[in-house]
């Protein structure tokens, strides 16, 4: 069903695309998610009292927050000889990479470089204390 949604919402890029022209229209976006939901309720008749526009934005946005946490932790995973390679879990990642384009630039900021700066200030104000 979550690749059925994919899917469709691929299609109409003014649901998801933040350069489109239409992105900024609600009306519109209402329209489509409403599309989609009734694609969807004729796909599954059964749960049609269940497949709402509303449900299909929710889901939506749930898939986009998973997709950009798991590239988020495709990007910041450590290297190294200690290192495990990461690999996104759900096989709708693959799915979702159309989403590249509008979701922003991860900076990751490791650990270890806090780290030495929080050693480095304590070494300088051990420093500066034993001079006065």
């Amino acid at each position: 069903m979550k690749s059925f949604l994919i899917d469709d919402i691929e299609k109409l890029k003014y649901l998801w695309n933040t350069k489109h022209p239409l992105f900024a229209k609600r009306l519109q976006k209402n329209l489509g998610f409403q599309q989609v939901a009734m694609r969807m309720r004729e796909r599954w008749p059964a749960l049609e009292s269940f497949l709402t526009p509303e449900v299909c934005i929710a889901k939506f946005l749930n898939l986009r927050t998973y997709y950009r946490k798991e590239k988020k932790k495709l990007t910041c995973s450590k290297s190294g000889t200690g290192a495990v390679d990461f690999f996104p879990k759900k096989e709708h990642f693959t799915r979702l990479q159309f989403l590249e384009d509008i979701i922003n630039p991860v900076v990751c900021h490791p650990n270890l470089d806090d780290m030495e700066l929080e050693i480095n200030a304590t070494l300088l104000e051990v420093t500066v204390s034993l001079r006065i």
